[in-house]
């Protein structure tokens, strides 16, 4: 079973003065890999925090990319990036959290959300098995990821003034005010730099980049000789004969 996109799980943007922020969300299956990236705008310039969590009721949720900003970014942008194995269809509640330096209000924050379903089971870095992240506040770039395994999805989110995702990429969740994921599944690449790629992405930004682990495939095996045929799995085998 090959990796696939499920859906956007969640994107918004909104004012609002506090540093703790909510939003619902369910996903589509139980075991469907799901990734956060957050973001968020102090009140004021030059304002600082050290700290996220994001927690929901009876989810696991690993930090993938604890809190970062470019060094001299004038409006104080902070994002993180969190990933979880969803472990029901129930609609949840999901805090985030920020905390830690000098802030004390936010202007702005946002959260793009995506699912992805036949993904590795494990969670963690075994199954989102690669990331990066980039910031600044003069001139947009593109980002890269690289793989660790083949066959991965390649999940990029920027907040910037990207209109679309271009290339190999098709858009996944967008806030409609210029934050927006893009994503592709690819082909072999294990170990091949992948390269977001955006419509109007300029100016100051924040970029994240995550892959994500297939589901380990069975195979079948023949024996020559015996008449047996036997199913190979990553858990065991089962001999038919």
């Amino acid at each position: 079973m090959a990796i696939t996109h499920a859906q956007v799980f969640h994107a918004l943007a909104a004012g609002g003065t506090t540093l703790v922020k909510t939003f619902t969300g369910a996903a589509l299956a139980a075991g469907n890999a799901v990734v956060f990236f957050v973001q968020i705008a102090t009140q004021t310039s030059g304002s600082t925090l050290t700290t996220c969590t994001l927690t929901a009721p009876g989810w696991t949720i690993t930090q993938l990319i604890a809190p970062f900003t470019s060094a001299t970014i004038s409006a104080t942008g902070y994002g993180a990036v969190f990933v979880a194995i969803a472990p029901d269809t129930t609609s949840k509640t999901f805090t985030v959290t920020w905390s830690g330096g000098t802030a004390t209000a936010s202007s702005f924050d946002e959260e793009l959300c995506e699912e992805f379903t036949g993904n590795d089971q494990t969670g963690g870095t075994t199954t989102f098995d690669a990331h990066s992240s980039a910031a600044s506040d003069t001139t947009y770039a593109n980002l890269s990821v690289t793989p660790a395994n083949d066959n991965d999805a390649v999940w990029f989110a920027v907040s910037d003034s990207a209109t679309n995702a271009a290339g190999i990429y098709t858009k996944g969740a967008d806030d409609t005010v210029g934050d927006m994921a893009e994503w592709a599944i690819l082909s072999g690449n294990s170990g091949v730099p992948q390269t977001s790629s955006w419509t109007g992405a300029t100016g100051a930004y924040l970029q994240v980049g995550v892959t994500i682990k297939p589901a380990p495939q069975g195979r079948i095996k023949l024996e020559g000789g015996t008449g047996n045929i036997q199913l190979e799995s990553i858990t065991g085998a089962i001999a038919l004969g």
